[in-house]
């Protein structure tokens, strides 16, 4: 009987993995659209300005999509210029291209965020990342 009652939540804690894995799959898939649209938005802000044309309203509508996003507990983050990417692997991606450098100290550091990250805050301990930032590194 007892042995029983073990199983039972075992199955039930399996179950609610499951669950849980399922939830967080929809949630970072759903999230990951609404990103892209702001990387869309980012990079069409960005060929305005080189143009020297208005880009408030669009800067408005970004502005409410990552407002949306942080309301839902889904924040952007950067890591540090300069700071060593090594270990970061979780929380960063690499791109290929790297900038130039003349400093044999600063390679392999991030020279530059090429589009941020987001994480999703479950609680003041726990993080799930939704993107890595994307980074270039000095060469």
């Amino acid at each position: 009987w007892i042995v029983s009652i073990a199983m039972g939540c075992c199955k039930q804690s399996q179950v609610k993995k499951l669950q849980d894995g399922y939830d967080w799959m929809l949630i970072k898939r759903f999230c990951l659209r609404i990103i892209r649209c702001v990387d869309n938005l980012d990079d069409r802000i960005r060929q305005l300005k080189a143009e020297q044309k208005e880009t408030s309203v669009m800067e408005d509508v970004r502005d409410e999509m990552v407002f949306a996003l942080e309301s839902s507990g889904v924040e952007p983050f950067e890591p540090d210029i300069g700071q060593p990417y090594h270990g970061l692997e979780k929380y960063a991606e690499a791109i290929k291209d790297r900038k130039e450098n003349d400093d044999p100290e600063r390679s392999g550091t991030i020279a530059e965020i090429v589009r941020p990250g987001y994480q999703y805050l479950i609680s003041d301990e726990e993080v799930k990342i939704v993107r890595c930032a994307q980074v270039k590194l000095y060469a």
